[in-house]
């Protein structure tokens, strides 16, 4: 196969050390164990003991559904064949063999692999044979009937694998689904996913290879069958997991019952891998391997982190409040003619000196790491009187409208009528923290920065304007850097930093002291002098694997103790370990939230009762990822008030109910304080989901984050949320 066509089908070689590593954690382990037990009784009992390990051992039946030539069923013959070959070392007379290659069924599109496999079982099994005589050192009994290669060429995403395999008869489903990501699948493959996927909202989105885990889930439903697949590490990053698992979970009943976390593939496609078991009806304990190591928790949720079930969704607004917004930097689409380098700065300078008021250092994420300096033209708080006395400012603008004109988007189109701004304007008014939007993976310490406003922050990079020291520090540190790895996804082999799924969704250390706060500024200062010391190596080189310098990295463990102590965690923790604490303080911050859709707003809104009756639109309540409420126009500043008035006089007893005068059904929403569960218990008439108990800040922080995000959306209508609050307050 052609390495264009391997591409195209996702087919990528498997390495037996892969192989093994799935097959262990699945059952070989267990299997092991079990001889081994076995062989520690004597008499009788080990005889009957090994009798009936032979026939569970014969019973057993995988299926590969994307087989390619057979390599997971390969080697999981020989290793059955492994096992069966100890324990007739132990018996009394020779015995027939049991294990036979009628146990593999495998599923494979194309026919050349397909025909490969056929043949490799076969001779694989005559040699195993051959070895198994050998090593008894005696004829084996003949086997009752020829061995026939259950290997179908066929669309494993569109054939029953029940008409192959019955899923009641099969004990594991084994392989590495084609990983084949969204821009590069071909129409039948998106064909291919829309049949599984039924359209299912949002899964155009899903690495090809997700359909078969989602195939699976329906295959094993209702059974004992585990599913085990390696899979590209992106299945549990970015948008995958909020996407795919609610379909596999809520809808399929189906758990996590080991993992083994992000490592490199030892296979030819330059990528790191999972591995992940799922069931629906899995009694064995679960397990996590990570670096080496295993750990048995009580449950793994999608990140395969320990933890209950838990994904997340692009959220607008950071869990907290009080934290400050992060936003993208400012987009010139300029045709590079308000940027400049060194060279053109200073050819701008001596010919027109007062063309400087206008230049402003520029920050993109190359310039950050590789230390170039760029600068920019900055006119936006210039008139165009002011710009257009200088020939050659006025000429690079110029320039930008024209580039702006030639565009075959109407929307650029548009923005020649500004040429002296950039596209898009986010530049911060306060100092902010600056994070590259794809730093690269390869870094152990992802580097951020530290900047005044008069540095013109580009597009490339994430500001979070407003953010102190003790912020810089938080994000600086391992905690934060764990969490990044983990949920951010990938773009190629670099990260990347999403506003919506890591920064606002990331848990900041809720029960900091302000000595603990302090300290944490204080080692986050440190880090930013240490780098001025070096200030003539490039950042990116400074922070290059194997090539940070001593006390720098003294300074960022110092930090990463310091921001450990204010999560009350112990610093030697894995990363996995971290993630899974995030969650947990995440899961806490996270069980109810009010979305909603502003469908209708009053034209007219200079007072009276207008804006709290017409202001209508969707209103969602959900609890971590299950949806409790979804109402229909429902007046959304009236929600908000009844919110806020809930606020002002809220105490632990206190209920908060809502009912609109327009629907006769009611409570349309509903919290009621359990002191038995110790939170507030959701209620509504028009809910059939059974709601849990709410911790009363989590309670607090939900309707103080829906009256700040209404407030923000409806300030464009012209409408002063905040004072139609108060005025209803008060009145």
């Amino acid at each position: 196969m052609d390495p264009e066509q391997r591409r195209q089908l996702g087919a990528h070689y498997t390495s037996e050390a892969d192989v093994l590593t799935l097959l262990r954690a699945l059952f070989l382990e267990d299997l092991d164990d079990s001889l081994a037990r076995v062989l520690q009784l004597h008499g009788p009992a080990r005889e009957l003991g090994l009798a009936a390990f032979h026939d569970r051992l014969a019973a057993l039946r995988l299926l590969d559904p994307a087989c390619g030539c057979g390599d997971f069923l390969l080697v999981a013959y020989r290793e059955l064949r492994r096992l069966e070959l100890e324990l007739l070392r132990h018996l009394p007379a020779p015995r027939a063999c049991k294990v036979s290659i009628q146990q593999l069924y495998g599923i494979e599109l194309q026919p050349a692999p397909a025909k490969l496999a056929r043949a490799s079982l076969s001779q694989l099994e005559q040699r195993l044979d051959h070895e198994l005589a050998d090593a008894l050192g005696c004829p084996l009994p003949r086997r009752s009937a020829p061995a026939r290669v259950q290997v179908r060429c066929a669309n494993a995403l569109r054939v029953d694998w029940a008409s192959l395999l019955p899923a009641d008869a099969c004990a594991y489903v084994i392989g590495n689904p084609p990983f084949v990501g969204k821009k590069a699948r071909s129409a039948e493959q998106v064909a291919d996913m829309q049949i599984v996927f039924a359209n299912a909202k949002g899964t155009a989105a899903l690495d090809y290879a997700c359909a078969w885990f989602v195939k699976a889930a329906d295959y094993v439903a209702g059974t004992t069958a585990e599913v085990a697949y390696v899979a590209t590490n992106s299945i549990t990053q970015g948008e995958h997991p909020g996407l795919l698992w609610p379909l596999l979970r809520r809808d399929r009943g189906i758990e996590i019952t080991f993992a083994h976390r992000s490592f490199a593939w030892r296979g030819q496609a330059n990528v790191h891998v999972v591995i992940i078991g799922f069931a629906a009806r899995a009694q064995r304990p679960r397990r996590i391997y990570e670096a080496g190591d295993v750990r048995v928790v009580d449950s793994i949720n999608p990140y395969l982190v320990e933890g209950p079930h838990q994904t997340l969704s692009k959220r607008r607004d950071p869990l907290d409040p009080s934290t400050p917004r992060a936003s993208f930097g400012n987009m010139p689409n300029d045709g590079g003619h308000l940027l400049l380098d060194e060279a053109a700065r200073r050819e701008l300078l001596r010919a027109d000196p007062s063309a400087a008021r206008f230049i402003r250092p520029y920050v993109s994420a190359k310039q950050f790491l590789a230390g170039q300096a760029r600068y920019c033209l900055w006119l936006a708080d210039a008139t165009p009187g002011e710009f257009q006395q200088s020939e050659r400012v006025r000429q690079r603008v110029a320039n930008v409208r024209a580039h702006r004109q030639a565009s075959t988007r109407a929307a650029t189109r548009k923005l020649a009528d500004t040429p002296g701004c950039f596209a898009e304007i986010r530049q911060p008014a306060t100092a902010y923290v600056l994070i590259p939007r794809h730093p690269s993976a390869r870094r152990a310490i992802v580097p951020l920065g530290y900047f005044t406003p008069d540095y013109i922050v580009a597009d490339s990079c994430v500001a979070i304007p407003g953010a102190s020291m003790y912020h810089f520090g938080v994000l600086s540190s391992a905690m934060h850097d764990a969490w990044l790895r983990q949920v951010g996804g990938r773009i190629k082999s670099d990260l990347r930093y999403s506003i919506e799924l890591v920064y606002n969704n990331f848990p900041w250390p809720t029960a900091a002291t302000p000595a603990q706060q302090r300290t944490i500024e204080r080692c986050a200062a440190r880090i930013l002098q240490l780098r001025q010391r070096y200030a003539s190596t490039a950042l990116g080189g400074l922070y290059a694997p194997d090539a940070i310098p001593g006390e720098l990295a003294a300074a960022h463990r110092q930090l990463d103790a310091a921001v450990d102590d204010a999560y009350g965690i112990d610093p030697r923790v894995s990363p996995g370990e971290r993630v899974a604490l995030l969650f947990t303080l995440r899961q806490r911050t996270d069980q109810m939230k009010f979305d909603y859709k502003i469908e209708m707003v009053p034209e007219d809104v200079c007072g009276g009762y207008n804006v709290p009756a017409y202001t209508e639109g969707a209103l969602e309540v959900w609890q971590e990822d299950v949806l409790f409420l979804r109402a229909e126009g429902i007046p959304l500043v009236e929600f908000a008030i009844v919110l806020a008035r809930w606020l002002h006089k809220l105490v632990e007893t206190e209920t908060l109910y809502y009912a609109s005068m327009d629907f006769e059904e009611e409570p349309i929403f509903a919290l009621s304080w359990d002191a038995r569960l110790q939170g507030f218990m959701p209620s509504s008439v028009w809910s059939m989901s059974k709601g849990v108990p709410v911790p009363l800040e989590v309670a607090r922080g939900s309707a103080a984050s829906y009256i700040e995000n209404l407030c923000r959306d409806l300030a464009p209508h012209g409408i002063c949320l905040t004072k139609v609050i108060a005025d209803a307050i008060d009145g």
